[in-house]
């Protein structure tokens, strides 16, 4: 159920059936104007980083709390798709720098939320990221148990996320145009996104199999983080 939303004359319909109201300040036409956004970003600025062996760097949006919390929230849980765009602006701050040839590697997400949402809110977030920054959205990772974190204790979610994920064989050689890699084909550089680091299990898990399989650099980035700025 992946799939793409441009900006095309059907987010130009969305926009008139559903006007957009700014979430920070509630100026009409705008899903979050450029003086929240910039004021956002300074009262709840992005930071990185560096959590080998995992990732050899971690991007962050910023903490959960204030207006990115209520952007994600509603983003997350009530299907407010008008927040990709700003969201993935975000994060594209963030990948500023990073080598071209980088690939998005969205964490996949549980079947029956993206039924419940009407969309896979993590793989738009990844398309919108791609847009903007001009990498590669490649699902290299599949979903092999339908396991909800929320709300469980990170022992749990530790034990869960060690099953959660497989490598997508068939996404792999699409993409590399054969199913034996090279030494250069794991030279590429990966970016793990998902919503909202926890306890990290779930991106950690992810990291640990795209790693085993070869892959030399892995990036990390999130929209945001719980429990403050330290990492376990």
């Amino acid at each position: 159920m992946n799939f793409t939303v441009k900006n095309t004359t059907f987010r130009s319909v969305l926009d008139i059936i559903y006007p957009c109201y700014c979430r920070g300040c509630g100026k009409f036409g705008e899903a979050f104007c450029l003086r929240c956004y910039n004021y956002n970003k300074a009262l709840n600025p992005p930071f990185s980083r560096v959590l080998l062996p995992d990732f050899h760097k971690l991007f962050v949006c910023g903490l959960r709390e204030g207006v990115l919390s209520d952007l994600v929230s509603e983003y997350k849980f009530h299907s407010r798709r008008q927040y990709a765009p700003v969201l993935a602006s975000m994060m594209a701050d963030l990948a500023f720098g990073l080598s071209s040839d980088m690939i998005i590697v969205p964490l996949p997400t549980i079947r029956r939320h993206i039924r419940s949402r009407g969309f896979d809110h993590i793989f738009l977030l990844c398309s919108e990221l791609a847009q903007l920054t001009g990498f590669s959205v490649v699902p290299l990772l599949s979903r092999k148990r339908e396991t909800v974190q929320v709300g469980k204790s990170s022992k749990i979610r530790r034990f869960q996320a060690r099953e959660a994920f497989s490598l997508n064989l068939e996404a792999i050689s699409g993409y590399f145009g054969r199913s034996s890699l090279s030494f250069s084909d794991f030279l590429k550089p990966i970016l793990i996104v998902d919503d909202v680091w926890t306890t990290g299990a779930s991106m950690k898990s992810a990291s640990f199999i795209l790693r085993s399989f070869g892959f030399q650099k892995v990036y990390g980035a999130v929209l945001a983080k719980n429990d403050g700025y330290e990492f376990s």
